[in-house]
C-alpha cells in the first residue's frame, strides 16, 4: 500500500530538484488540480507538467501529516512556505490506482 510518508518523501526530493522518486510513484495518465488560484499557470495539469512544477519551486514543509490513509485514496494536511510566495497551508487529496499516484487535488489557503 502506498503511505504518505512515500509520497511526502518523494516531493521533498522533487522540490530540491531530484523528480524521480515522485516520477516512479505517478501513474502515465497522472492529473494534478489546483481546487483555489495557485501558482499553476492553469487549474490542471498532467504527469510530465506536475513533475517540471515541483522539480522547480522551492517549498519547505513546517509539518505535514496524514489525516486519511486508504489503499486507494490518502488526505493530507501541509504547511510551509513557498519561495516567492510566501506561507500557506494545504489541504491534498491523493487517489491511488493500482498501487501509483493517478490523481492529486489540492486547495490552499492562508497558514494559521
Amino acid at each position: 500500500m502506498m503511505t504518505y510518508a512515500q509520497i511526502l518523501e518523494a516531493q521533498k526530493l522533487a522540490h530540491g530538484g531530484d523528480t524521480s522518486a515522485l516520477e516512479a510513484l505517478m501513474s502515465e495518465d497522472f492529473t494534478w488540480t489546483s481546487v483555489s488560484k495557485s501558482s499553476l499557470a492553469s487549474q490542471s495539469r498532467g504527469r510530465s507538467e506536475a513533475l517540471e512544477w515541483f522539480g522547480s519551486h522551492e517549498f519547505d514543509y513546517e509539518s505535514a501529516s496524514a489525516i486519511v490513509e486508504t489503499p486507494s485514496a490518502i488526505v493530507a494536511e501541509e504547511v510551509g512556505s513557498e519561495k516567492g510566495i510566501g506561507r500557506m497551508a494545504c489541504m491534498i487529496f491523493y487517489r491511488i490506482k493500482d498501487g501509483q499516484l493517478a490523481e492529486m487535488r489540492h486547495v490552499r489557503g492562508d497558514a494559521p
